[in-house]
């Protein structure tokens, strides 16, 4: 039944997910834990955060996101999921930093701390 279905859809059905298409079956196949915490690292516009809540609906989750125009996003959505913002970056030292910033940094997951001036259309924050 299973070959036919696959012939006539196209579709490759499987028992079970296979490694690497989704990170939560994955930890919880190879632990067989459910996470109790997640860190949203670099959480831009809080599409982890809202991924991690509709999925994980009783676990805490704390997103960091360092610049401040995609911060606030983030932090306005996250609001409605019980989610907890700071606005800071992750790093080896507790130091402060210049990161470049795409003048849209809603829409950029490529902000950088490398400062490189040759990139058009960025600023400094």
């Amino acid at each position: 039944l299973r070959e036919t279905l696959q012939k006539i859809s196209g579709f490759t059905i499987y028992r079970s997910l296979p490694i690497g298409l989704d990170m939560l079956a994955d930890v919880k196949r190879k632990t067989g834990l459910v996470p109790e915490t997640v860190f949203d690292v670099g959480a831009n516009r809080g599409q982890s955060a809202t991924y991690f809540r509709n999925r994980l609906p009783k676990t805490s989750i704390y997103s960091f996101e360092p610049v401040s125009a995609t911060f606030n996003e983030p932090k306005t959505h996250a609001a409605g999921l019980g989610v907890q913002c700071f606005q800071l970056g992750f790093g080896s030292a507790a130091e402060k930093k210049r990161i470049r910033v795409f003048k849209d940094a809603r829409k950029s997951v490529s902000n950088s701390l490398h400062l490189n001036p040759s990139v058009a259309e960025t600023t400094d924050e």
